[in-house]
């Protein structure tokens, strides 16, 4: 018996590139640093910090958010020296980002 068969073209993935920035610095840190979300947008947004254990270190629910989206914050974060991971969400966006303390 004898079988051809043919595949056909595949089709690529894209990564969808944001239409947000998010941004903190410095980074590295010594606990201290700014974050700037714009272009986000929602009601509310929850900022969560979490270990290299996965462990929340800290949660603030910002509720201020204005219309063009934009929203900068300062933390001082008395966290020992590690990595960290900030996390943003919104109602349509969830965004991680690395952090080191020294």
């Amino acid at each position: 018996s004898k079988y051809s068969f043919s595949i056909g073209y595949a089709v690529g993935l894209e990564e969808a590139t944001p239409n947000y920035n998010f941004s903190i610095y410095p980074n590295p840190n010594n606990g201290s640093f700014t974050m700037e979300l714009d272009n986000f947008t929602g009601d509310q947004i929850d900022l969560e910090v979490y270990n290299e254990l996965g462990e929340l270190v800290y949660f603030e629910n910002i509720s201020d958010n204005n219309a063009e989206g934009f929203w900068q914050k300062q933390l001082s974060l008395g966290l020992p020296p590690g990595i960290y991971f900030v996390k943003v969400v919104s109602d349509n966006v969830i965004h991680t980002e690395r952090i080191i303390i020294n």
